[in-house]
């Protein structure tokens, strides 16, 4: 089970350095991380006679048409994920301005990390929000802001600055923690905007239409990438230990059927508010004795079923639902939840582990 830790000191810089060390791999070598969350086949059709108009968009990841990898070989962006389009850069921005892409999108692009620090995607949750602060990057084209143009971001054309909430893994730029964070790498998020739509951007706001939340990160340089976890280093336990395997199978299924899980955290009670501030107010003041009490936060995708579409349905919004980590009782929900999930109060059954591989 997992059990309730002793006050800890912070993880010190060196600590973490270590343990991203050990969790970190090139990017061409994650297919490892490949679980749920698999590329879906095109959507379907639609009838021109009722789709909206397409905005007509020339990108240079859409015109390249192929996407070079680490080791000098070549694949593809995807062009759908569960359903969902993959758009580049470009077709988001333009719809964004049209006033559409709203909710949910999956967009694919080039990721470079910037000033964002990379510890704050990687496995293990931070306590200071503020330590995270940095400007990522996601454009469609592998060109940086560099001396040689100014290091004006607008040169590279359309791009976006994603941000990574707590509990947001991203990819290893590199094998080792002092590899260039600037250094693109091919990836498909899915997020969702987090500036107004349709609003006309002003010639001095330099991030207007740019600002992006990621939910998660489900592509990267040709391998699916699955539900991603987050762990509070302050509980002393290890992301593949077996009491968090069956403490996060749990949470996946209190979603409810027809969810599809983006991230989950094992964490204490008092860093909730760093992960999600609502699910934190909705379980209220924390009872004396249980700050250090862990709980299991997951977040997913919950679809409206549709039978004509190929895959999860449509109109995802987003569900997370917090259960206790050793009794696995529901303890908060919001959002839609899935068919069949459980209220708050129930006991979902402990399912067992999956080895370590």
């Amino acid at each position: 089970m997992i059990v309730e830790p002793a006050p800890t000191n912070p993880r010190s810089p060196a600590r973490r350095a270590l343990r991203v060390a050990g969790l970190a791999v090139p990017v061409v070598l994650l297919v490892g991380i490949v679980a749920a969350g698999a590329l879906g086949p095109p959507p379907p059709a639609e009838d021109p006679s009722s789709a909206p108009a397409t905005v007509e968009v020339t990108s240079p990841a859409a015109s390249a048409g192929t996407v070079l990898l680490a080791d000098g070989s070549t694949t593809a962006f995807p062009v759908s994920w569960v359903g969902l389009r993959v758009r580049t850069v470009a077709e988001t921005r333009a719809e964004r301005q049209a006033g559409r892409a709203d909710g949910i999108v999956a967009v694919a692009g080039y990721l470079s990390y910037g000033s964002l620090p990379r510890t704050c995607v990687d496995a293990y949750l931070d306590t200071d929000p503020a330590a995270c602060d940095g400007r990522a990057l996601l454009a469609d084209v592998t060109v940086l802001p560099t001396a040689d143009n100014g290091g004006v971001f607008g040169s590279i054309g359309p791009h976006l600055h994603p941000t990574f909430g707590d509990g947001v893994r991203g990819p290893t730029p590199g094998p080792t923690p002092r590899s260039p964070t600037r250094e693109p790498i091919p990836v498909v998020v899915v997020g969702r905007y987090t500036d107004p739509a349709g609003v006309p951007c002003s010639p001095t706001s330099r991030d207007c239409g740019q600002a992006f939340a990621v939910e998660r990160v489900v592509w990267v340089a040709g391998t699916p990438w699955g539900e991603t976890l987050g762990v509070d280093a302050a509980l002393d336990i290890e992301p593949n230990a077996p009491e968090v395997d069956r403490a996060v199978k749990a949470a996946s299924s209190a979603l409810g059927t027809g969810a599809l899980p983006l991230r989950t955290a094992v964490l204490r009670r008092e860093l909730l508010a760093t992960v999600d501030p609502d699910a934190a107010h909705q379980l209220g003041r924390i009872p004396a004795g249980q700050g250090l009490r862990a709980v299991t936060y997951v977040r997913g995708l919950v679809f409206e079923f549709d039978a004509s579409q190929p895959l999860y349905g449509r109109d995802p919004s987003i569900g997370w639902v917090v259960l206790d980590a050793r009794t696995s009782e529901v303890l908060a929900r919001g959002g839609r939840g899935g068919v069949g999930a459980p209220a708050i109060g129930t006991r979902v059954p402990l399912p067992e582990a999956t080895p370590a591989p």
